[in-house]
Formats: structure tokens, sequence, C-alpha cells
């Protein structure tokens, strides 16, 4: 896993089909060893504290001078953010379970300090990552009840509601890109929900070679992605607010519904009611993390609906209770997973005590920049086309207004640049 490392498959609430017979070509794994599986590059490698056999389909390694290591120092560096990144330079592949060459990444150097120094460092961010625990447990009081209610909601209280079956509120999008209209790639993230990809990964994942095959997704629409997590076991369901239009795998789901008050439904499926659905009619298969359920299974899903009405006020609650509870997340010092990053979302400001607590999201959107081609660069005429270091040029200094490039229309037209025509805009550098 992820967040935990190595550990045995009955600890895991997943349930995995395995075959006995297989376990003759499966892979010794000893405490002290590093797993490299089809997540590390974005979680980094497992470390194993026990004895136990795993997939062959993944690398397992351990060090070839262990009086010189310890593993538990190591650990922490291979879940590093910075080790992540490296990662980056051999890694191949652009789809779910990317690869990592391990003859590649023999090649990274490292420097590291002496096996007491280590043992002494992973000591100290053992005692951090107990203290993250403990806060994290606190900031969990906040969430839960919230969590409670969803669930409570649509368990009890529905013996009045009408029973409805997915694809009797929504249509399974089957729309293709073909002619390329599109190129902003979303994602589906269990924690931030319907994103632009370049947002959530730094870059561009998908090849515009293959936005003809991705998914048309408009505003409104919903996305089941079957990748499953800690805080998503069967995959989450997200509603994309964006605002804009645009693409997704086809390894997503994409539904658009209808009759049906979307913010109902999109609390709906955050709240854990339609869960034993999935358990209960969901294939199972070799993957760990990924879920597997038939189409025309997933649109057989039953929805409980109260009247529309209801389902307004309902929507409306929820969404009032849930920036009641962004209010006071600022009293909760919010602890990440990781050893060594701890963020207080306490504002010191007194006088915002009584302010209402409104998440960006809510009051405005934001889009990403586009690429700029050497070969466009240079134009003085037309549209202003705004880089990172404009933003040091004298004039710039609290508002856009210089430019050292700018695009004729045709220049736009060819690329299908979407110029920002919603003023006034904000602007922000996300590296430099």
């Amino acid at each position: 896993t992820q967040d935990r490392g190595m550990i045995r498959r009955d600890e895991n609430s997943i349930n995995i089909f395995h075959d006995k017979k297989n376990e003759a070509g499966y892979k010794r794994v000893l405490p002290g060893q590093f797993v490299i599986h089809l997540r590390s590059f974005q979680g980094g490698f497992a470390h194993s504290t026990i004895e136990g056999i795993t997939s062959p389909a993944y690398t397992v390694f351990g060090f070839s001078e262990p009086e010189k290591h310890d593993s538990e120092y190591w650990k922490y560096v291979f879940t590093s953010k910075s080790f992540i990144r490296r990662l980056e330079t051999v890694t191949y592949g652009i789809r779910d379970g990317r690869s990592i060459s391990y003859e590649e990444f023999l090649t990274l150097g490292f420097v590291y300090p002496s096996k007491a120094e280590q043992k002494a460092i992973a000591r100290y961010l053992d005692k951090l990552s107990d203290l993250i625990t403990l806060h994290q447990r606190k900031c969990a009081l906040l969430f839960s009840p919230f969590q409670a209610l969803i669930s409570m909601m649509f368990t009890t209280s529905t013996f009045s509601w009408e029973q409805r079956k997915l694809s009797e509120i929504a249509d399974k999008v089957t729309e293709k890109n073909a002619g390329l209209h599109y190129i902003e790639t979303f994602t589906n993230s269990a924690e931030f929900g319907i994103i632009s990809q370049r947002d959530f990964f730094d870059h561009d994942i998908a090849k515009m070679s293959s936005l003809g095959g991705y998914y048309i997704v408009r505003n409104e629409d919903f996305v089941y992605n079957p990748r499953i997590s800690t805080s998503a076991p069967v995959g989450p369901i997200n509603r994309n607010k964006l605002g804009r239009i645009g693409v997704m795998s086809p390894l997503y789901t994409v539904f658009r519904p209808h009759d049906v008050d979307t913010t109902y439904l999109e609390y709906f499926f955050k709240s854990k009611y339609w869960h034993s659905f999935m358990n209960f009619n969901g294939d199972s298969g070799a993957r760990s993390d990924r879920f597997s359920i038939k189409d025309s299974v997933f649109f057989e899903m039953p929805i409980p609906l109260p009247y529309i009405e209801e389902q307004r006020k309902i929507g409306e609650h929820l969404t009032q209770l849930d920036h009641l509870i962004t209010l006071h997340q600022r009293k909760c010092i919010s602890f990440t997973g990781r050893a060594g990053r701890l963020i207080s979302t306490v504002n010191k400001k007194r006088i915002t005590s009584s302010w209402e607590q409104r998440k960006l999201g809510d009051i405005g959107k934001a889009r990403s920049g586009v690429g700029f081609p050497d070969a466009d660069q240079g134009g003085v005429t037309g549209v202003p086309f705004f880089k990172v270091s404009d933003m040091n040029l004298d004039g710039n200094e609290n508002e856009m207004i210089v430019a050292n490039n700018y695009v004729t229309a045709e220049q736009i037209a060819d690329h299908r640049w979407s110029p920002i025509t919603e003023l006034p805009a904000i602007f922000f550098a996300k590296v430099g």
C-alpha cells in the first residue's frame, strides 16, 4: 500500500482474488527490503518490516551492504516528495500503473550520513510521525460527524423516498473528442474532485495524439474513477464544477444526470451508502489498485430520491454545513501523512473569527496556462501573451500591463488557444 508499506494480504480491506497455485512464482520479501510497485511513481517505494511473498510484477531489492544502511531511514527517503520527483526521470508510460526502470534507478546518486546518524534521524521522524497521527485523530473528529450525518441521512430517511436506478436519472457519456475540439484533460481525484490534469500532476500526462479517444466531460457531468484508495475504497465519484468543458480518459465512467438536483447527487456520492452495492456487485480482480464493475451493473445502482424540492433543500443544507466545517477547520492543526510536514490552518488574525470561511473554488474558477512555442514568440502586435517572467517587468508590479510577446488572431486559431476574456482576473505563478 502507499500509506502503510508492505502488509499482509488479509490486513487489506480490499477483497482480491488470489490463486494459491501461482504462489510458486511469487517473490520473497524480507524485513528491511523495499518493493517497487505500480503506484511507486506517486507514493515512492514500499518498505517491509515483515517476511512474506509478493507478486512477480513487483521489483524487490535490499542493500548489498546492510552494515552501512538503516532501512527505517531509507523508508523516509524513498517516500519523500523530493525522491518521488526524481523518479520522473526513470519512469515511463502515461497510464495508471506506470513502470519504473530498476536499472535506471540504480544510476541515481544519493548522499547519506553514517548508519548511526541514519538511525537517529529515523527515530526522530518516527516520533514526529506518531505526533502527526495523534493530531490527525483530533482533526478526524471534525470530519466524522459530517460524514456520519450524510450516511445517516441516506440510510435512515429513505423509507418514504422513491428508489430509482442510476440509469433512470443519468445517461452514460460516450461522446468522444474526435475532432480534438477540447484539449484540457481533467483528472478525478478522491481528495480534490475533478481538476485539471496539469494542476494535479504539474504537467500534462496525456499525449495530444490520444485525446481523440477521450470522453468529453461537460459542466455538471459526474465521473467515476475506479482507482481505489484509503479515502475512496471503491473509487470516487465526483461532479465537474469547474464551469468548463474538458476531456477524460476512457478508463473513467462519465455520466450526465437529469431530473435530479446535482448538489444532492454530489453529496449522495460523498456518503458511503452506495459502497455496499459496489462491493456486492464488483468483479474480483488481480489488481489491488483498481475496482472492477461492469457498466451495465454500475448503472443499476439504486439511488434514494425525495421530491426535487426536498433534494434542493438537502443540498443547500449540506453545502452550508460544509462551509461551517471549513470555518472551524481554522482552529484545527492539520497534519499531513508524511513525516516532516505539518501545516497550521489556524488564522491568527482575531478580527476574522466571525468572518465566513469559503473555499476559493466557491468564489471563483481557475484555469492553467498553455505552452508557448519558441517559434510563436517575439510578436509585437495583437493579444498580449503573458509569461511568468513578465511579472517582474517594470509596470507590472500590481497589474499585468506590459508583455514581451503578442500573438495574432491567426496564431490563436491555429493553436486553439482561449484568451482570458473574463476580467478582472488574478495571475499567479505555479513555478519560478
